[in-house]
């Protein structure tokens, strides 16, 4: 679980510094988001396949169908593209050996076939700022971070709101120049 957010600590050190001719400054803060639902878009193509899933006694349709079917909500029309990827990697038989990555958002995705119906879910079976909240000494300490924060995803910008799901917490690491008080000294 730590060495995927340290690899975002050194993948954010390095993209900084490819642009700017002195290194950056190491991330002493994060902040956590995560999401108690998901974008909008998600939330309805999951409602759909769940629909059809519950249905079809287990199985989904062809994605031509669902397509159809995704296409005609007005609220998707933005979004198709991801939308028909998202629903692509659920659907997929051939992520029955291994995840199937998704380089527009960044995620791992598990298919239907094999985590099975979960995978529609659309919520957690637990709560995940609260795990993240108990385990926050040992994330602050292992990323070498002075202070990590837990927000809901539905307080940040737009880029966060769209990109933060359940189970796919969203990190915003930063430095920040700690000011010493000059009286106390």
């Amino acid at each position: 679980m730590i060495s995927e957010p340290k690899k975002a600590v050194d993948r954010v050190q390095l993209v900084a510094a490819k642009g700017d001719s002195k290194p950056p400054a190491k991330p002493t803060h994060c902040t956590i988001y995560v999401a108690k639902t998901y974008p909008p878009w998600q939330h309805s193509a999951l409602s759909l396949l769940g629909k059809h899933y519950k249905s079809n006694s287990g199985a989904l349709p062809d994605n031509k169908v669902i397509a159809t079917e995704l296409g005609a909500m007005p609220e998707l029309k933005k979004y198709m593209k991801r939308v028909m990827l998202f629903v692509a990697m659920i659907n997929s038989p051939l992520a029955n050996e291994q995840t199937v990555y998704d380089y527009d958002s960044g995620h791992n995705h598990y298919s239907l076939e094999k985590i099975g119906p979960r995978v529609l879910d659309l919520e957690l079976e637990f709560d995940e700022r609260t795990v993240l909240l108990e385990n926050i000494v040992y994330l602050t300490n292992s990323l070498e971070l002075d202070q990590i924060d837990v927000a809901f995803a539905s307080e940040a910008d737009d880029k966060v709101k769209e990109d933060c799901c359940p189970g796919k917490p969203f990190c915003v690491f930063r430095s920040e120049v700690m000011m010493r008080d000059t009286e106390a000294l």
